[in-house]
């Protein structure tokens, strides 16, 4: 018989013996027959009453009697409010009082997981923990209940609370440790188990609940404080609204005739001379207050410096690189291939003016006074520059770093004490509108191109609006760590993308490791150019455990070439290396 090639007939699939679907079926079976009587053990012992306490002298056999017309149990199953009826009083009538009380809630509950469990033919260990810790739970309570009722000359509680194994528990617990220690040690153990139960860290649960009493005492004091400014600030309000007092003159007829008596010349003693006039009190219209006017923000010596503004230049106009070795085609990237920076608006000198007087009356407000306030206005934070008065302690403003913030509404402030170099402390505020410092606008100024680094990285702007330009090569390592969106990605990928702007390939290899997958996809575009690329790896971009291992290792054993090469040439780095080469000053076997 012919067919055709690579087909291949339909193999007649074994049918399952009955014998092996016969412990599948009885499985099922017995899982629904457990979901059923639990179900109905919950009906009967959450409808549980008084009423059915009536029925414990009924044994299982007199059951059987309802059949028969016998009136005495005719009346009682007539009288029972069971959902189950007269069975259901019975069940739930022996397992609350004869068992462990009303904790025998949780046998039904019980049944009904491990039937649907056996039904779905999951995993029973997990189960099997959970069931044991909810028993030793469900008699820990009915002996704490036990306990309970013990209270007392007379028991306030029901028996049906604890059970006859509560009773039990409770009575010999309270013989042989006492009534306090009853409770004392059921607590104890109740905490235990249902620490293990929910699988609770101790540790990590007290630590949560120390920071939310501190945050609480925190708020407490902040609302204490704002208290006592807002009592203050009414009372000076107070002061200025109250009536100045009227000087009334009395005419010259009503004055008294003044009593002339003869008395000894008094010598006065001889004063300076004082050339400025002296006030005579009541010779002004209008007497001044008594009380010293506050000090405002015209009295408060304000000086705002100017932002550094950088002479942007054409990057892409720079020179070629020479005494390249390797025959790359590569073309150096040009600037426009980033964006533009959006037009940003300027900090408003009343802004600058305001948050200093707020500065200078929230320090006032805590008995810190200070002399003056330098303001520099930085693209994303303003640096406020305080000298404070004689005998303030720096301690003091370092404390009220939060109530400064408070005060200014700000996400978070930091305080400088002292700045190195100068007599002052500095605190630098977040702009409300901050600008958008661009890695076009930092590689397009004339600081990164004329940069003589080996590795320049254009780490970003400096407070006063400076172009910040920093070596890699003069760091012996480099951690870069911070909080979910504090830009940590974007940090590296600033420092990738300022080697690619300014060295050539034939410099620089990147070997990069991304376990992510998606953060430095990007760059395996670079193969052949600044990749490390080696023929025993299957990915440009190191994703996984075995090849970072790998590729760490091949590094490790280059760098330990490269050592022996630098102590056979007698230098310490690479860069002299690099001019021993190019000046032909090295041996054939020191390369």
């Amino acid at each position: 018989m012919s067919h055709q090639r690579g087909s291949r007939m339909p193999e007649p699939q074994p049918k399952e013996s009955p014998k092996k679907k016969s412990p599948q079926r009885r499985r099922q079976v017995y899982a629904f027959l457990g979901i059923l009587f639990s179900f109905m053990m919950l009906l009967s012992v959450a409808s549980y009453s008084s009423a059915d306490q009536a029925n414990g002298d009924i044994s299982v056999w007199d059951l059987w009697k309802v059949m028969t017309p016998d009136e005495s149990l005719q009346a009682q199953a007539d009288r029972t409010q069971n959902l189950l009826g007269l069975l259901g009083a019975v069940l739930s009538n022996w397992l609350i009082n004869s068992t462990i009380g009303y904790a025998v809630i949780v046998l039904p509950f019980l049944g009904l997981a491990w039937s649907w469990f056996a039904l779905r033919r999951k995993e029973l260990h997990r189960l099997m923990l959970a069931t044991n810790y909810v028993l030793a739970i469900a008699l820990l309570f009915s002996a704490l209940m036990g306990s309970v009722r013990m209270l007392g000359d007379e028991p306030f509680l029901a028996v049906e609370w604890s059970g006859v194994v509560g009773e039990f528990a409770s009575n010999a617990l309270y013989k042989l440790i006492g009534l306090t220690g009853s409770f004392l040690l059921i607590l104890g153990l109740l905490g235990v188990v249902l620490t293990l139960l929910v699988d609770l860290d101790i540790q990590q649960t007290y630590e949560r609940l120390q920071e939310w009493f501190r945050n609480f005492r925190i708020w407490i004091e902040e609302k204490r404080e704002a208290a006592r400014i807002a009592a203050e600030a009414k009372r000076t309000e107070e002061r200025k609204a109250a009536p100045r007092p009227v000087q009334i003159k009395r005419d010259a007829e009503e004055a008294p005739a003044p009593t002339v008596t003869a008395r000894k010349p008094f010598q006065r003693p001889e004063l300076p001379r004082q050339d400025s006039p002296v006030p005579v009190p009541g010779a002004a219209d209008e007497p001044e207050s008594a009380l010293p006017s506050p000090s405002g923000a015209d009295d408060l010596p304000l000086e705002i410096l100017e932002r550094v503004e950088e002479d942007e230049v054409n990057f892409d106009e720079r020179q070629g690189v020479e005494d390249v070795e390797e025959e790359i085609d590569y073309v150096f990237p040009s600037v426009e291939l980033l964006d533009v920076a959006r037009a940003s608006e300027e900090v408003d000198e009343e802004e600058l003016k305001g948050n200093a007087e707020l500065l200078r009356s929230k320090l006032a407000d805590f008995g810190v006074d200070i002399e003056s306030v330098s303001v520099t206005p930085g693209p994303v934070v303003t640096l406020y520059e305080i000298v404070p008065a004689t005998g303030v302690k720096i301690s003091r403003i370092e404390n009220l770093q939060d109530d400064i913030a408070l005060a200014l509404k700000a996400k978070g402030i930091r305080i400088i004490a002292p700045i190195p170099g100068k007599g002052t402390v500095g605190v630098e505020i977040p702009n409300h509108n901050p600008a958008l410092v661009t890695i076009r606008g930092v590689i397009n100024s004339a600081k990164f191109r004329d940069s003589k680094g080996f590795l320049p990285l254009a780490m970003g702007k400096t407070i006063t609006g400076e172009v910040f330009i920093d070596d890699l090569a003069k760091m012996p390592h480099l951690l870069i760590a911070g909080s979910t969106g504090s830009g940590k990605s974007v940090g590296i990928n600033t420092i990738l993308a300022s080697l690619i702007y300014r060295l050539h390939p034939s410099d620089v290899k990147f070997i990069i490791i991304d376990p992510k997958k998606i953060e430095l996809s990007l760059y395996s575009k670079l193969r052949k150019h600044f990749l490390a690329v080696s023929p025993d790896l299957d990915e440009e971009i190191i994703t996984t455990p075995t090849n970072s291992v790998m590729v760490l290792k091949s590094v490790e054993i280059e760098m330990e070439k490269r050592y022996d090469r630098l102590a056979a040439a007698g230098v310490r780095n690479i860069a002299d290396y690099n001019e021993k080469v190019k000046g032909g000053r090295l041996h054939d076997t020191e390369t």
